[in-house]
């Protein structure tokens, strides 16, 4: 297809938003195959979303709220295919889609970072007070581009908090393993896989003098060390 022009390029932000209908999501990503105008329009956007979620810190906010607006969405999608059957009138119901798409992009975006704030000023409000102490971890590609870590410490627990994780290769389990000054990392004896959302909370031993937590896919009978470079890296400095 030329690069010069093309009808679906309007579908590209509904793409990175996830708002397409499951038959849309379906042409468009057939298309993507054959098409570099909608790849590199593809990749903007996306590049454009990450960098405003990254000027935050990474703090997940309640799932309910990504639902309303993803409902929102999704009504005006449905909307804007029920609006008339004419062929003609295709290009300027693509093209005031992909408005209304782009821009509910950046108003969840700036909804969400603004939330991610608050989130941070309460998290550290509650350290003061409670002990609270919530590190956000490092996730490799592997893991997936929405996945996020972060290790949340309390004076009587601590817990590895991972969402969206992409599941581990095939044959494959997640263990979670502590590293300690001057030490080769030791298993905590968790070896789990993930739901569908990609969301799962472990429990984490006593964390006295451990500078990292770890993730890595190993066989499911789980490994005595860990063989695969870390899907999750999450550094705590030295904790007392």
């Amino acid at each position: 297809m030329s690069d010069a022009t093309c009808e679906h390029s309007a579908d590209a932000a509904g793409w990175v938003l996830g708002s397409l209908s499951p038959q849309d999501a379906e042409r468009f990503a057939a298309h993507l195959e054959d098409c570099s105008r909608c790849r590199a329009e593809v990749a903007r956007l996306t590049g454009s979303c990450e960098q405003l979620i990254e000027a935050v810190p990474q703090l997940a906010p309640p799932p309910e709220l990504r639902e309303r607006v993803m409902a929102s969405v999704r009504a005006d999608a449905a909307r804007s295919g029920a609006a008339g059957t004419d062929p003609s009138a295709e290009p300027v119901r693509r093209a005031r889609r992909s408005a209304v798409h782009l821009g509910l992009v950046l108003a969840t975006l700036a909804t969400l970072a603004t939330l991610a704030v608050a989130i941070v000023v309460l998290t550290t409000h509650n350290a003061s007070q409670g002990g609270m102490r919530t590190v956000v971890g490092k996730v490799a590609p592997t893991g997936g581009a929405r996945a996020r870590a972060v290790v949340r410490i309390s004076s009587h627990e601590a817990t590895l908090i991972l969402t969206h994780l992409a599941a581990p290769p095939s044959g494959r389990i997640y263990q979670a393993w502590v590293v300690r000054r001057g030490s080769a990392p030791t298993a905590t004896g968790a070896r789990f896989s993930v739901p569908r959302s990609g969301d799962t909370r472990i429990a984490l031993p006593p964390l006295r003098d451990v500078t990292q937590v770890i993730l890595t896919a190993e066989p499911p009978c789980g490994s005595p060390a860990p063989t695969p470079p870390p899907v999750v890296v999450v550094a705590l400095g030295v904790h007392r």
